[in-house]
């Protein structure tokens, strides 16, 4: 059970006086550690106390409540009245004796006592009804705040869980798209392979560095697309990268895209003929400066090139 579950109760019962001595004496010893949870719900709970007379309907006194309440009024001070007369007669067997003259403003106080005595008397008998209200309001409040504390906490668990579902499928959409691209180029790439059109180059390098690295360009030239593949070849140093380039008839040189293969060395990119080149007769691959802008600095040095067969 959390700190919260367990003192929760107990702090608006605390604030109401409606606990035993030592349940009193055992949550205060809980507040004086400082608990952060329990501080936040104490001052909720008096907030939620000091409101809670307000929040219920003013109960107005019948006509027939304060008629009764004022006749028995008039009756208390009409037996005051006839006990001090009866006190203040002077005995047979004494002399007479004039009474003591008493003024008004004396008679209004003594009867001011017997009525405020007998109102605090109804106060001590209505006191008790008060904290039977109180303590009904308190197990109503426990009753209605209990549940709603605890239906917010389950409203922000699951919209955490909503939240990372989210994410989830937001992933799951990312890897079906690429799945679905490297799909998309798998199927082309079997039907270049099956085309009756489909025409190879083969890469040789007479660089030793580049002797592992085997490479190879397929081009459908009926759908006008192209793979290339490399494998083993060395990754390109900080600032450099490798350029395809296709020679036309010509002898003019296009380029078809800048790579750099991964660790292993390995690539592979589909793409349409440039715009101006319809066909071409060998390809090449050049090794430069990645910031290169001049066409001669892009050429860089070739590295391995082979004729279309």
């Amino acid at each position: 059970m959390s700190c919260k579950e367990q003192h929760r109760d107990q702090i608006l019962l605390y604030l109401a006086g409606a606990l035993d001595e030592q349940q009193q004496q055992a949550l205060e010893e809980h507040l004086d550690t400082s608990c952060p949870v329990c501080a936040a719900y104490m001052a909720e709970a008096e907030a939620t106390l000091a409101n809670l007379a307000l929040a219920l309907p003013p109960d107005e006194p019948s006509v027939g409540s304060r008629e009764r309440l004022m006749a028995r009024v008039q009756r208390d001070r009409q037996d005051t009245a006839r006990a001090a007369k009866a006190s203040a007669a002077p005995s047979p067997r004494d002399s007479p004796t004039m009474p003591e003259s008493r003024s008004r403003s004396e008679d209004a106080d003594d009867q001011t006592m017997v009525f405020g005595g007998r109102r605090r008397g109804m106060m001590a008998r209505l006191l008790p009804m008060g904290a039977v209200a109180a303590a009904a309001a308190v197990v109503t409040a426990i009753v209605l705040l209990g549940p709603l504390t605890a239906n917010r906490e389950r409203v922000a668990e699951l919209e955490q869980q909503l939240h990372a579902a989210g994410e989830t499928v937001t992933e799951h959409e990312s890897s079906m798209a690429q799945m679905s691209r490297a799909m998309d180029g798998t199927a082309n790439l079997f039907d270049s392979l099956y085309s009756s059109a489909m025409q190879m180059v083969s890469f040789r390098s007479e660089d030793e560095s580049y002797a592992d690295a085997v490479a190879r360009l397929l081009w459908d030239e009926e759908r006008n697309v192209c793979h290339f593949f490399v494998r083993s070849l060395r990754p390109p140093s900080e600032g450099k990268v490798y350029h395809l380039w296709l020679v036309t008839e010509d002898d003019r040189m296009v380029r078809a895209g800048r790579f750099k293969p991964d660790e292993d060395g390995g690539m592979h990119i589909e793409f349409e003929l440039p715009n101006g080149v319809e066909s071409f007769s060998r390809a090449a691959v050049s090794y430069a400066n990645a910031d290169a802008d001049d066409a001669d600095d892009l050429r860089g040095t070739l590295v391995m090139e082979g004729l279309l067969r």
